[in-house]
């Protein structure tokens, strides 16, 4: 077993002797220490180290340490590297008021807690930790509230991570590595960077998502200054191109709309013109309606024409009975004549109104 402490440091890196206390010497020399390389030594505690008290990068990646503790201690602290680990729970760094980059990856984590105070933190990478069959990587919301104003580098690769939603909040966020999880959703990604004023650079390669159709465009067209997308430069000629099409797109949507909302019922252009027809028309024309109150618009000429001529035919029969229904003698009548140019001149004139129906355009 391997601790972390001060006679731990002093013996193996600054090869002084251990002792209660610092002479002048050694207490020079160690606040002259302000980065710690302790990666790849076996290291499975952090003990007491609060000797070194000007420490500001501290790298103990490549270790077998399980809990953190007792860096809280060292106030200056500005980089931590603890990559490659056996950590399960992040604590002891709320009281590191200057930590700007904190390294966990590969680690086991499978909740982000403990930096509810930490407002100075821009960088947090955590990516690839070892979840169980079916967990996912998740975000305390304190967590969250805090890192809003101040998180711009966030590095969430290979922690099965499904949807993006609960990171609406991080609003300062510059570059986002999210690669390799099970990211599917179009509409959820493009809603969560739109909050996402300042973001420049992200990836999110080997997700499903963005095998979906126009995946690219719609993420460009829903952020503000991406520069780069999965790997791939996003210049201002595509992003003014894509944005145009956009706008042409809504536009004639609208104009398409508007003109659909124009088009009048079928029954109440019917009403509207049968007023001014001859009372054997508007009662075929009734007829018609309460048979099939709500018809196609596109059927309005011919079901127009069709009460036409139905009511032609209706006036032909009642003026000019079929053959035989009077005797011989009536039809020789001498006064026949003038009845028959009557009805002629009244069918020619309905005939002609048929027409004039037909060609109407609604």
């Amino acid at each position: 077993m391997v601790k972390l402490t001060n006679d731990f440091l002093k013996k193996s890196v600054y090869k002084f002797k251990p002792s209660t206390s610092l002479n002048r010497r050694e207490d020079v020399a160690i606040n002259k220490v302000t980065h710690l390389c302790l990666n790849d030594k076996s290291i499975d505690a952090i003990g007491d180290i609060s000797h070194f008290k000007n420490l500001s990068v501290l790298y103990l990646y490549n270790n077998n340490i399980s809990i953190l503790n007792n860096l809280d201690s060292v106030i200056n602290l500005t980089h931590i590297y603890l990559q490659n680990n056996l950590i399960e729970k992040i604590e002891s760094l709320e009281h590191l008021k200057r930590l700007t980059k904190l390294y966990l990856g590969k680690n086991h984590l499978s909740l982000v807690e403990g930096l509810n105070k930490n407002t100075c933190l821009q960088e947090l990478h955590i990516e690839d930790q070892i979840l169980q069959p079916g967990q996912q990587l998740k975000f305390n919301e304190f967590v969250l509230k805090n890192l809003a104003s101040c998180l711009k580098v966030l590095n969430i690769s290979g922690n099965n991570i499904e949807s993006l939603k609960e990171l609406k909040e991080l609003r300062c966020i510059v570059k986002l590595e999210a690669t390799n999880n099970l990211i599917s959703d179009v509409t959820d990604v493009c809603e969560t960077v739109a909050f996402w004023f300042n973001l420049e650079e992200m990836d999110l390669r080997m997700n499903k998502v963005t095998s979906k159709k126009k995946y690219r465009d719609k993420v460009i067209l829903s952020t503000h200054n991406l520069k780069l997308l999965d790997g791939k430069d996003v210049n201002s000629v595509t992003r003014n191109f894509l944005r145009n099409l956009d706008i042409f797109k809504k536009e004639r949507e609208a104009i398409l709309q508007k003109q659909k909302s124009k088009v009048a019922p079928f029954s109440s252009d019917i009403t509207s013109i049968s007023h001014h027809m001859p009372p054997s028309i508007r009662k075929s024309i009734s007829n018609e309606n309460d048979e099939k109150k709500t018809p196609k618009t596109t059927n309005l000429t011919l079901t127009l024409s069709n009460s036409v001529t139905k009511s032609v035919k209706n006036s032909k029969e009642s003026l000019y009975p079929t053959k035989g229904f009077f005797p011989k003698s009536f039809h020789r009548m001498p006064n026949m004549d003038s009845s028959t140019r009557q009805y002629k001149n009244t069918l020619k004139s309905q005939t002609h109104l048929s027409e004039n129906f037909k060609n109407m355009q609604f």
